[in-house]
């Protein structure tokens, strides 16, 4: 008779407490060490109440890093069922065009998307969806061919 090989156990991370300045592979190779195996299955958790943070502005509260050695066969899952979020930005006009960068639209939708998530899944349905979509502008047609009178408004 010949025997299949066996799956080992996942190797789960799991947050129980608030963290701040979360590294996902650094955390995982301190626990686990550095070599994954074809047959891993790798569980990051992040517990119901826990919040990952971010110490500074300047820092990210999680990163991924490299996960570029994972086999294709291993498994690799996050569970967030508590918080990652960040330090906030430096306000309006950090960017010295009132643009905001990636990370400053991130930190200021987060709240619509949790909103939308009426039944509290963790997945948009696509009514919940629609809900996160911007304003229709003020200005729906182009004022390029028009005088400035015409354009010029006071709101």
């Amino acid at each position: 008779m010949m025997l299949g090989k066996v799956k080992p156990p996942p190797k789960v991370v799991t947050w129980t407490g608030n963290a701040f300045d979360v590294n996902l592979r650094a955390t995982f190779n301190a626990w686990y060490g550095a070599t994954i195996n074809p047959e891993d299955t790798i569980v990051l958790v992040i517990n119901p109440g826990v919040y990952i943070g971010a110490s500074s502005t300047g820092a990210w509260a999680l990163q991924p890093g490299g996960w570029g050695d994972l086999p294709a066969s291993a498994t690799l899952t996050l569970i967030i069922q508590g918080r990652i979020q960040g330090a906030g930005g430096q306000g309006g006009g950090a960017n010295s065009n009132g643009a905001l960068s990636f990370d400053e639209w991130a930190a200021k939708t987060i709240g619509k998307f949790q909103g939308a998530d009426k039944d509290r899944s963790g997945w948009l349905t696509p009514a919940e969806y629609a809900l996160t979509a911007p304003p229709p502008p003020k200005h729906p047609t182009c004022s390029c061919r028009r005088t400035t009178s015409e354009v010029a408004s006071n709101d």
